[in-house]
């Protein structure tokens, strides 16, 4: 989808190295870190959940909206953007993370920190098109995780 991001194509995993637009956020990755443990002392986290179409193995939400993507362990989100809704509050406290990610190009704004306590098992899920990238930058405890992207499976 050029109009979104040039030269954006159908491949499962992308180097980061040829995307100039993410350096910031791996050269900042210290402080980008020290904004989510700053987290640990506020309200704001919340369990993921996705909507029922976007998992062929839904797993109903406790509170019925929606599906969770996970079968063991727990998935919490802090959001700063949600679908182009921003949580202001959210974005207050990670200034530097916020900046990074409005220095995007044609950013969709749909950002968050995820918190996934140990043996989480998140399942195979996807995205209504394939015209996004998402990215991934571990920054705690990612020792040992994997993540498994299409048909490969990566570890972090």
């Amino acid at each position: 989808c050029p109009e979104i991001l040039s030269g954006l194509r159908a491949q499962p995993v992308w180097d980061s190295a040829s995307l100039a637009c993410l350096r910031p956020f791996e050269e900042q990755a210290d402080a980008i870190r020290a904004e989510l443990l700053a987290l640990r002392s506020h309200r704001g986290f919340q369990p993921l959940k996705i909507p029922n179409w976007a998992s062929r193995n839904k797993i109903a939400a406790p509170d019925g909206a929606g599906a969770v993507s996970h079968d063991a362990g727990d998935w919490n989100v802090f959001y700063l953007h949600l679908h182009e809704v921003q949580f202001p509050e959210n974005c207050a406290r990670c200034p530097i993370t916020t900046g990074l990610l409005k220095s995007l190009p044609r950013s969709y704004q749909h950002a968050f920190f995820s918190a996934l306590t140990p043996g989480t098992h998140i399942v195979k899920h996807h995205g209504p098109t394939n015209k996004k990238l998402r990215v991934h930058l571990p920054l705690i405890g990612a020792s040992g995780a994997k993540l498994r992207v299409a048909d490969e499976t990566h570890e972090l």
